[in-house]
Formats: C-alpha cells, sequence, structure tokens
C-alpha cells in the first residue's frame, strides 16, 4: 500500500512539534526573544533608574520595559505601537501607518 502524499491533510503545529521540525524555528525565536528583552534593559536602565540606587533588579527591568521613550524598545512595546497606529487609530488620520 503506497501513501499518496498528495492526499495527505497538512500537518498542524503539534504534530510539526512532535516529529521535530518546528522546534528548531522556535527555538531560535525564543533565544532572539530573550537576547532582545536582555538588550532593552540593558541599554534603558541608565535611563530609568540610573539615578536611583535603591531600585531593586527586578523593579529597574520593569521600569526599563515600560519606558516612554526607550532607546530600544522591547518586544511587546513595538506590538502595542503597531496595534495602536494600524489597528485603534483611523485610516484617514496622519498617524496611522495605513494612511
Amino acid at each position: 500500500m503506497t501513501i499518496d502524499l498528495a492526499q495527505r491533510p497538512a500537518d498542524g503545529l503539534t504534530t510539526q512539534l512532535r516529529r521535530g521540525s518546528a522546534l528548531p524555528v522556535l527555538t531560535v525565536v525564543l533565544a532572539i526573544l530573550l537576547v532582545w528583552y536582555a538588550a532593552a534593559v540593558w541599554l534603558n536602565a541608565p535611563f530609568v533608574g540610573g539615578a536611583d540606587p535603591s531600585l531593586s533588579f527586578r523593579d529597574l527591568v520593569w521600569a526599563s520595559w515600560r519606558s516612554e521613550r526607550p532607546v530600544l524598545p522591547a518586544p511587546h512595546q513595538i506590538i502595542a505601537e503597531l496595534w495602536r497606529t494600524v489597528i485603534e487609530t483611523p485610516v484617514t488620520s496622519k498617524r496611522s501607518l495605513l494612511y
């Protein structure tokens, strides 16, 4: 009995994970995100907590990720800004990326 690959349904993410084909890609993406978040803390920390030595490491991390004008924005800040300028802003506004 032969299996026709054209008739086989497309594999989902869980099937690809079980076979091991998606795990390397997810690992690289997670590594990039971890390095990006660490770099955001490293570059933004002098501007948010440099003058306050009593700030704990956790508070410094949160302050650098919530900075209004960061040197390097964290990934979640970029996604939030894209959401605001593409989805929430009317298309006719000059602040919209779609304008």
